[in-house]
């Protein structure tokens, strides 16, 4: 017993380690028992304890039936005192179980996102604009990986929410960041079988958000950010509901 839990803390310090160097990013999947098991060559009752010791820290998500995903770096610096950060009160932490939380999250989403871009389409500057552009074109310009895919997705919706010039929405949108990476991350699992349309169609939608930007549409600035995010909680609804299936079969 005393070997195993030394193994328990050898594998849960080698995890947390590549979370805290950025080799696990935030958001990506953790590989499977059996895969880390393989890799540490210990039993999985072991990998199942230093999953259960990230899990308690707070580095880590676990929802059935998809895995564990990494929802926040260690020892993340102190911002600057001109940074604005949103600290919620401790009787308010959220954490997911499953894909209904990831629901719940993405419901919050539509309606928060969405409003902040019709504020960016009136607000938005030219540095704004540069950054928006950076992160469209950066996604069209060649094959993307999974992670460079799931980092050029989550920049083009963090700049228009810097151009909407509210620092509050900054603010919440960076507490709400690591629970949104889960569920893109997740999104972009659900179309491995066919990554190119997967691709075009949120490229595709991306270019009605920033169309409606420069033209400085807000109404349609906020009608295709929903639009956008509601295909994206339909893909997420229907893996839920194939889930439920499953189980239930």
């Amino acid at each position: 017993m005393a070997r195993e839990s030394k193994l328990t803390n050898e594998v849960y310090a080698s995890l947390l380690h590549q979370i805290a160097s950025g080799e696990i990013s935030v958001g990506s999947k953790l590989p499977t028992e059996a895969e880390l098991a393989q890799t540490y060559s210990v039993s999985r009752f072991v990998i199942r304890g230093a999953i259960t010791q990230l899990r308690s820290h707070g580095y880590i998500e676990t929802i059935r039936g998809s895995g564990s995903f990494v929802t926040k770096p260690k020892d993340k610096p102190e911002p600057s005192p001109r940074e604005y950060i949103f600290q919620p009160c401790t009787d308010t932490q959220f954490e997911m179980h499953g894909l209904a939380d990831v629901l719940l999250i993405n419901e919050i989403r539509m309606l928060f996102e969405g409003e902040l871009a019709a504020l960016a389409a009136l607000r938005w500057d030219e540095k704004d604009m540069e950054a928006i552009e950076a992160a469209y074109y950066g996604a069209i310009d060649g094959e993307k990986d999974h992670d460079e895919a799931l980092r050029y997705e989550m920049d083009f919706h963090y700049s228009i929410i810097k151009a909407s010039k509210n620092a509050f929405g900054v603010a919440c949108y960076n507490w709400m960041k690591p629970y949104l990476l889960v569920g893109t991350n997740l999104n972009h699992q659900l179309h491995l079988m066919l990554p190119k349309l997967s691709h075009k169609k949120v490229l595709k939608e991306h270019k009605t958000i920033l169309k409606a930007l420069h033209a400085r549409d807000a109404e349609a600035a906020r009608k295709a950010m929903c639009e956008h995010i509601a295909i994206f909680h339909s893909d997420i609804e229907h893996t839920k509901d194939a889930v439920d299936f499953k189980k239930s079969s």
